[in-house]
């Protein structure tokens, strides 16, 4: 996991290899200040391996490292 920058957004975007629980994702997102207040939520910026980087939810985070693509089953810390 490292951090980068979203110059889409002026913000810092946290760049993840798909190795990482959802749970770190979001702590660094959160510690980086890689997030983006929208007016309705509190978003994180996050490049997933082959993706672009974008703006998602918490539970967007945690739901894209649980998706089928991914090969993982939801790597988050209930």
């Amino acid at each position: 996991m490292k951090a980068e920058f979203a110059d889409q957004w002026n913000i810092v975007c946290i760049a993840v290899d798909g190795t990482e629980k959802a749970d770190d994702i979001i702590e660094r997102c959160i510690r980086d200040e890689a997030t983006y207040d929208d007016g309705e939520d509190v978003l994180m910026c996050v490049q997933f391996p082959g993706r672009p980087q974008e703006l998602y939810t918490q539970a967007a985070v945690i739901r894209s490292l649980a998706s089928p693509l991914s090969g993982k089953e939801g790597q988050h810390n209930e």
